[in-house]
């Protein structure tokens, strides 16, 4: 029993996303593989790193229209921009969370999360950073269930005693852990209600205040360059040399199937670029058999529209869609609307469904695998499409 976890864009260095990764895998484990195999915990988490041979930059981004960076920490760079698009102009950089909770609470989770520090996390923090993520969605459902419409504030009445995004983390954890659940526990070493994962998420309003800060000093221009740069870095170096590429998430793939015992199924989950390639791999490579397939803010409908898939051949003016892949039993296409790098792919292609992840936040692309609510409702729906 595996999953494979194909990466995005502008990932060079594998350990400069472990807390991220570990968080994902984590999330993974308490919603997607519970969805689809019967023990989860014997489940593998294979994540082929192929960004070691992605687009290389000689000078450094010089070709931008301004000569120094100066990043925060490693990974940092994706933190200002989320906060910068997520931000409200009318909002005060303290209040960010709590004027994005007063239209979802579920959004403002999701951006906790997101722009948490997770550098050089122990295991047990990521594990009860899971637990609270857990909790929360049960915690949303349970108001939702009670007050199934009306405004946010009447769903979760706290929210009208919350000035800055300080308070909303604190009374949204005390609302929704209960003492003596993992996590709620003050001896654990966190600092009241939360543990060890209320400490991660407390420092957040922080994080999210210095990134706005710093994309006042930067402008918003030089953060979204830099990630488009990489992005198209990355499809050139693939366009042009796809064989180091391909043979990486290949073999992560082979190992997931040599991992995957006869009857059990197999899991490809991959983001953006990550689509592409694996798209490209399996359309070409009808003996690698994937049970489900999941392509998350990709591009696979754009590249084919283009003519770039080998196996579909150049770009026409015919209708007709591309034959389903014969060797992946299902596939699910994820976007979100606000998504600028996620495409249909009903379109284009038989035997795919589409499906939308609505937050409408123009922070979507780079986040949702960090997002609870994001697994939560993946999970739903590959468990609908089993029903």
């Amino acid at each position: 029993m595996a999953l494979v976890f194909i990466h995005g864009i502008g990932n060079r260095d594998p350990g400069e996303f472990d807390g991220v990764t570990k968080l994902r895998d984590g999330l993974f484990k308490k919603h997607l593989l519970p969805a689809i195999y019967r023990d989860p915990d014997a489940v593998s988490i294979f994540s082929p790193h192929w960004g070691v041979h992605g687009g290389k930059l000689r000078w450094n981004h010089a070709s931008l229209p301004y000569s120094t960076r100066e990043p925060l920490s490693a990974g940092d760079d994706d933190l200002w921009g989320i906060a910068a698009a997520a931000a409200p102009l009318d909002v005060q950089p303290q209040a960010v969370l709590v004027a994005i909770a007063r239209s979802s609470v579920r959004n403002a989770i999701d951006l906790l999360f997101t722009c948490a520090d997770l550098r050089d996390r122990e295991p047990d923090e990521i594990s009860e950073l899971v637990d609270v993520a857990i909790q929360l969605d049960a915690y949303c459902r349970n108001q939702e269930t009670d007050r199934p419409s009306g405004p946010e504030k009447v769903r979760h009445p706290w929210l009208v005693d919350c000035d800055d995004d300080e308070d909303f983390v604190d009374l949204l954890l005390r609302e929704a852990v209960p003492v003596g659940e993992p996590g709620a526990d003050e001896a654990m070493g966190g600092k009241g209600v939360g543990g060890l994962a209320g400490k991660i998420l407390r420092g957040t309003p922080e994080r999210v205040q210095t990134a706005l800060a710093a994309t006042a000093a930067r402008g918003v221009r030089r953060l979204f360059s830099e990630r488009v740069s990489l992005l198209l870095g990355d499809v050139f170096a693939y366009l042009k040399e796809p064989d180091q590429i391909r043979g990486v998430v290949v073999a992560g793939i082979r190992d997931a199937i040599d991992d995957t015992p006869p009857g059990d199924q197999l899991v490809v989950v991959s983001h953006s670029m990550g689509g592409n390639i694996v798209y490209d791999i399996l359309s070409n490579s009808p003996e690698l058999h994937v049970d489900v397939l999941i392509t998350v803010g990709s591009q696979v409908g754009l590249f084919a529209e283009l003519g770039m898939f080998s196996s579909i051949g150049s770009a026409s003016t015919e209708s007709a869609k591309v034959p389903r892949l014969t060797n992946v039993d299902r596939w699910i296409n994820v976007m979100d609307d606000n998504d600028i790098l996620g495409y249909h792919a009903v379109p284009i292609f038989d035997g795919v469904q589409d499906y939308y992840y609505p937050t409408r936040e123009v922070w979507a692309h780079s986040a949702y695998f960090r997002q609870p609510n994001f697994h939560a409702r993946l999970a739903e729906r590959i468990s609908e499409c089993s029903s």
